[in-house]
C-alpha cells in the first residue's frame, strides 16, 4: 500500500496490510515510490494487472501512468479488468446488506419527501431537504441527487436542481444515490404535485408491468438479452415503443454503473 506519509499510522492500524510505503510526492502522484515499492516486490521485469479497462479508474492521471511505465520499462501493465469483474459481480452477503440498507433509506428518505412537497418549494429546496433526509436516515454521504419538473424539461435527464419553482400538477422527476459503506444505490423516482391524472396512471400501469415482466425473466443460466426481449414485448403488447437505448438496466456496487449491462449484447 502506498499512502501519504500523514495516514501512515493510521493505515497500520486499519488495515491488514503489512507492507506499507509512505509517500511524500505534493502535486503528482508518488511515481518515485511506486516504483521503488515494485521494485522490491521483485515486479520490475513482471507483468502487472492495472484498473486499465472497462469500468475502471486507476487512481493516478494519465501523464503519471507514463511516468510509472517509462520508470519501470522492463514491466508490461496489462488489462486486469477481465478477472475482476467475474469476482466483483458475484457480490457477497455483505455486500448485498450495504446494497439493501442503501435502498432501505432511500425508500424512507422518499417517502418522508413526498409527505413534505409543497407547491412553494424549489427544486433547489427539494434537493437539500431529501439529502437531509437520506443522512438522517443512516446514508453515509450522498453521492448525487439530480431532479427535473415542468413540462418540456423531461430531457434533462442530469438535471442540476434549479430554482425553480412547482406548480400543481407538475411531475417531479428524480435520480438519487445514498452510500452505505461505499456501496451505491441507484433509484429513478417521480411524484405528481396534487396526484396523477388517469393517463398518467395509465402510463405508470404500463411501466411497472413492463418492468416486472423484465424480473420475472431474471434467472440462472438466462442471458441478459432475455430480461430485454421481456420488458420490450410486455411495452409493444400494451402499444408502446420497444426501448434500445443500449442497455435497460446495470449492476450496482462500489460503483454505480457495474456488470452486467442490461443489453441487447450476447
Amino acid at each position: 500500500l502506498v499512502a501519504p506519509a500523514s495516514l501512515e499510522s493510521q493505515a497500520r492500524e486499519q488495515t491488514w496490510i503489512e507492507r506499507i510505503y509512505p509517500a511524500t510526492a505534493i502535486g503528482e502522484a508518488p511515481v518515485t515510490t511506486m516504483a521503488d515499492a515494485f521494485r522490491e516486490l521483485g515486479l520490475a521485469e513482471a507483468r502487472i494487472g492495472a484498473e486499465i479497462g472497462y469500468e475502471q479508474r486507476l487512481g493516478i492521471s494519465l501523464l503519471d501512468y507514463q511516468r510509472l511505465q517509462a520508470a519501470l520499462p522492463e514491466a508490461q501493465f496489462v488489462d486486469a479488468a477481465p478477472a475482476i469483474w467475474p469476482i466483483r459481480m458475484r457480490k457477497s452477503p455483505a455486500e448485498v446488506a450495504c446494497l439493501r440498507e442503501a435502498c432501505r433509506i432511500t425508500d424512507a428518505a422518499l417517502e418522508r419527501l413526498f409527505d413534505a412537497l409543497r407547491p412553494e418549494m424549489t427544486e433547489r429546496d427539494i434537493a437539500s431537504r431529501l439529502g437531509q433526509f437520506l443522512l438522517a436516515e443512516g446514508a453515509d454521504r450522498i453521492d448525487w441527487i439530480m431532479m427535473t419538473s415542468g413540462r418540456g424539461q423531461y430531457h434533462r435527464t442530469f438535471g442540476v436542481p434549479r430554482e425553480r419553482s412547482l406548480e400543481p400538477g407538475d411531475m417531479l422527476w428524480m435520480d438519487i444515490s445514498a452510500v452505505v459503506n461505499g456501496y451505491k444505490a441507484d433509484y429513478d423516482r417521480t411524484a405528481i404535485l396534487g396526484g396523477p391524472a388517469p393517463e398518467q396512471e395509465a402510463l405508470q400501469e404500463i411501466v411497472h408491468a413492463a418492468t416486472m415482466a423484465g424480473v420475472e425473466a431474471i434467472r440462472p443460466g438466462a442471458p441478459v438479452r432475455a430480461v430485454v426481449e421481456a420488458v420490450n414485448a410486455s411495452l409493444t403488447g400494451a402499444g408502446m415503443e420497444p426501448r434500445d437505448s443500449g442497455r435497460l438496466g446495470h449492476g450496482l456496487g462500489l460503483q454505480i454503473h457495474e456488470p452486467p449491462s442490461i443489453g441487447r449484447r450476447p
